[in-house]
């Protein structure tokens, strides 16, 4: 199933969308962020695609660090 944000949720399950940002806020792979949308705490769900591009992101950063010990200092 696709993980829908909380908006379209609320669109489809017409005032469950606050049961739903609950359950999402408090599972294990929420990570509060510290700051508020509006007078809610912001957080964000450690999803399978975020995932993926974390590790796509490291895998680059490790590609151009590799890259960089080519260049000469003044380049860098």
């Amino acid at each position: 199933m696709k993980y829908l944000s909380l908006k379209k949720y609320e669109y489809i399950n017409h005032g469950k969308s606050n049961e739903e940002y609950l359950r999402r806020f408090n599972s294990d792979y929420s990570i509060k962020i510290g700051v508020n949308v509006g007078t809610d705490p912001a957080f964000f769900v450690l999803t399978r695609e975020l995932q993926e591009k974390a590790l796509l992101i490291y895998k680059l950063d490790k590609e151009v660090l590799k890259l960089c010990y080519y260049l000469p200092v003044e380049a860098l």
